[in-house]
């Protein structure tokens, strides 16, 4: 049985009219057991040479016997001649082919099938032979090389079987073999004087057996497909008759070789390498028709012929070992050209699918989904047989009619062809995205999401014309640097609609599981860094799919492509934040403030973010200064969402405080300071969460406060010239505690002007939102007073510098604060 899934048993009653026969004792497949290369048969030298030195050796004889009988002197050395004249003959006779066969060299330099012709194949083959006695011992090279000189010319002619080719192939127990291949060679004279033929040239009529030819052949593609070595043997019989001189006769002689190849392991089935140059698609009635066109790179063979137009079936394997009727191809005309690409045009016609190939064989799988798989995985292979009943078919000689239509050639359709022949990649386009990160995976999953996905398919589905994918069902995966990153699962049907070679991809309630958190980590760096990165796709789904030959739902269809993902089109800074107010909480102490950050949130992105709980460190100047926790909130993409995250403030170390104290105070200055905002292992419940976030570090710009269109804390002053006093309007934040501001000391200054200064340490108290405080005493500097004169019932613009101790409840910072621009009021 044939190795090959699907593959078609040739008819026995073609096989066995020519060829298959058992070995016997007559067949040229004697000696078994010998190992390639390696010479069999005898060396047999023809009756006609051995009589017609009878005579020779009779006169010979007569004349020694009466030379010692007459006592001639010559007796001796007409002895010692007539011994020697013998052996020679006898070498010869006995001798003269095998030495000819050891010493001999051919050399073929050129092959080319010239044509296709009735009985076979015309082969021009160019070449040399070379004679090398350096091979021979001593005493035959005393005994040929003079005499070759004096042949002069030695003729080669085969007799009417040429060169026959025999096959033994390993599929039975017992020997066959088959006779597949007959060379009949022209007449070949070899000059001795020269040495050589330095350049021949014959044409070589190949006769082939198509029935023979068909078995090997079939065979052959098996052992390939099983993907394991076999040995055949081959053997070789030359028949031939040598000439002296072009009309003397040297005899009549059979040389057997006989070798044993081994087929090399390969799971390819397809023979020929081809590129998939170009097709089109379009729709007649209930059936897909297509002009193809394909390239096959130069065959190892020259080959300068024609080969006429030929329709073939093409046949999908079934269930069962079995193949089924699914295309018919008509080929045009092709011309061979020496060392040339061969383009093949052909017309593709594929009707309604029969019944048996879309039934569900004991796989679950229906042959057509199982086929689907396969080319979507990679490759799938598809049988071609020339179509019996043909009229252009009938046009071709008798011997290839017969070996097309007996053999079932497979062919492998490579997605990558495919792909490649429409010149486009997959494309995609994230239309919107909502993720929801789960605090505690034993509850939820880690990650949900749904998202809608625009596909750009590199197929041509004009209109909706070859196929319409409805729903789809099943899992993906996401790999990076040759590691699965992330799982999702698409537990149900999912909904999609086609638009021609777009898919829109609706995508709801899709589970994630994070396989690789370092990986991901990296990944989700890349993509809020707004970079390009490659990776691979791989689904394994079921599909609900329409085609005008199938309306079928596809089951575990696997595909992979690879896929460019560009980072997001903005940064974090993008992200608009206002800040509300704060509600102090009364569980801070005095190195820990904590705080309810009430702020509105614009997310100008496509996905959407739902967070369970979320907890991330603040990082100023290296330095941790205290940390911020998102719980229970939706960011809607490119919207504003109203949210609540609570925020602690850290003093408990020196380092801490001095960098607390710098981040504020560069803060109340509008100075828009940068902190880092960093995950850590306790940043939720979620090991992988946590542990991605813990690689995460997201520049951030400390947002401002807005309140009633006022921006800033010092709001503005009023100078009270008269009496020296200020009093200051201000914004407290926090709406829920007073805060308290013992000023250490002030200066206020007009461009380079010092206008004024507070110089004893002066305490006020700000309650929650804005006010004006009491007036404070200030000493004016004896340089401003014309300035200031100028400026009454006026306004001026004045920079501030001051150092104070804040305080809320029990905790406490020392603060720098350098305002520029404030609008100070001048009262007499």
């Amino acid at each position: 049985m044939s190795a090959l899934e699907g593959e078609p048993t040739l008819p026995p009653s073609s096989l066995n009219q020519m060829g298959g026969r058992a070995i016997d004792e007559e067949t040229p497949l004697l000696q078994t057991g010998q190992v390639s290369p390696s010479k069999a048969g005898g060396i047999i030298p023809s009756l006609a040479s051995v009589w017609y030195t009878l005579p020779f050796l009779r006169t010979s004889a007569v004349t020694l016997r009466n030379g010692v009988r007459n006592h001639k002197l010559l007796a001796v050395p007409l002895t010692l001649f007539v011994g020697w004249l013998i052996v020679v003959i006898c070498v010869v006779v006995f001798k003269g082919p095998q030495v000819f066969d050891e010493s001999s060299y051919v050399h073929i330099s050129g092959v080319e099938v010239s044509n296709i012709t009735d009985t076979g194949l015309l082969v021009n083959v160019q070449g040399m032979i070379s004679i090398d006695y350096g091979k021979l011992g001593w005493f035959l090279r005393s005994i040929f090389i003079p005499l070759t000189m004096l042949l002069g010319e030695l003729t080669i002619q085969t007799n009417e079987k040429g060169v026959e080719l025999f096959v033994n192939l390993p599929e039975y127990d017992d020997e066959n073999f088959y006779h597949p291949v007959s060379c009949l060679l022209p007449p070949l004279t070899i000059d001795f004087t020269q040495g050589s033929i330095n350049s021949f040239h014959i044409p070589i009529q190949v006769e082939i057996n198509p029935y023979d030819t068909s078995k090997v052949y079939s065979q052959y593609l098996a052992l390939r497909d099983v993907s394991r070595l076999q040995d055949i043997e081959i053997s070789a019989v030359f028949n031939s008759r040598f000439y002296v001189s072009k009309s003397v006769p040297l005899g009549t002689y059979s040389v057997k070789e006989k070798r044993q190849i081994t087929i090399p392991s390969n799971t390819e089935s397809g023979l020929f390498d081809y590129t998939l140059k170009s097709y089109n698609v379009s729709i007649e009635g209930e059936s897909i028709q297509s002009a193809v066109e394909v390239g096959l790179k130069s065959l190892s063979v020259p080959v300068n012929t024609y080969v006429g137009k030929i329709d073939w079936d093409v046949y999908s394997a079934g269930c069962l070992n079995n193949i089924i009727y699914t295309a018919s191809i008509t080929t045009e005309e092709v011309q061979f050209k020496n060392g040339e690409p061969t383009i093949i045009r052909a017309s593709l016609s594929v009707p309604r699918f029969d019944k048996s190939l879309e039934r569900h064989c004991p796989d679950g799988l229906s042959p057509i989904n199982r086929s689907l798989k396969k080319f979507l995985e990679s490759s799938t292979n598809v049988f071609v047989s020339a179509r019996v009943n043909s009229e252009a078919n009938a046009n071709l000689p008798k011997w290839l009619y017969l070996i097309i239509t007996n053999i079932f050639q497979p062919i492998s359709l490579s997605k990558k062809a495919f792909t490649r022949a429409h010149h486009k990649p997959l494309n995609y386009d994230l239309s919107s995205a909502s993720i929801m990160v789960a605090n505690d995976a034993k509850i939820l999953p880690e990650l949900s999401a749904q998202f809608e996905l625009i596909l750009d398919l590199p197929v041509p589905n004009y209109k909706n014309q070859l196929f319409n994918l409805k729903k789809v069902l099943g899992d993906l995966c996401i790999v990076y640097k040759n590691e699965i990153v992330l799982k999702i699962y698409l537990h149900s049907w999912q909904q999609t609609e086609t638009y021609s070679e777009i898919i829109d991809l609706f995508v709801q309630g899709a589970m994630i599981d994070i396989v690789n958190d370092h990986l991901t980590a990296e990944l989700v760096k890349k993509f809020l860094d707004g970079d390009k990165f490659e990776t691979i796709v791989k689904a394994k789904m079921d599909m609900d799919l329409v085609t005008p030959v199938s309306t079928k739902i596809f089951q575990q269809v696997e595909y992979e492509s690879n896929i460019t993902i560009h980072g997001i089109k903005h940064s974090i800074d993008d992200v608009e934040i206002k800040l509300h107010d704060l509600i102090y909480i009364t569980s801070s102490t005095s190195t820990n403030l904590r705080l309810f950050v009430n702020m509105m949130v614009t997310n100008p992105f496509i996905v959407s973010a739902g967070i369970q709980f979320v907890n991330m460190k603040i990082a100023y100047n290296d330095t941790i200064v205290g940390n911020i926790e998102i719980s229970d909130t939706v960011l809607l993409a490119d919207n504003s969402t109203e949210l609540t995250t609570i925020l602690r403030l850290d003093s408990s170390s020196d380092k801490s405080q001095q960098a607390l104290e710098e981040l504020l105070s560069r803060y109340i200055s509008g100075k828009k300071p940068e902190i880092i905002i960093t995950g850590h292992n306790d940043s939720c419940k979620s090991a992988h969460i946590a542990n991605i976030l813990s690689e995460l570090s997201l520049p951030f710009t400390v947002p401002s406060f807005h309140n009633d269109g006022n921006n800033g804390f010092i709001l503005g002053t009023i100078f009270h010239v008269m009496s020296s006093e200020v009093q200051i309007t201000a914004y407290n934040p926090v709406n829920n505690e007073p805060a308290l501001i013992k000023i250490n000391s002030a200066k206020v200054f007009s461009k380079d002007i010092e206008v004024a200064n507070v110089n004893t340490p002066t305490q006020i108290t700000l309650p929650p939102g804005v006010s004006t405080t009491r007036r404070i005493a200030i000493t004016i500097e004896p340089g401003a007073a014309e300035l200031l004169r100028k400026s009454i019932n006026g306004n001026l613009t004045l920079q501030t510098i001051a150092n104070f101790d804040f305080s809320i409840e029990d905790f406490s910072l020392n603060l720098d604060y350098e305002g520029e621009g404030v609008d100070s009021q001048i009262r007499l």
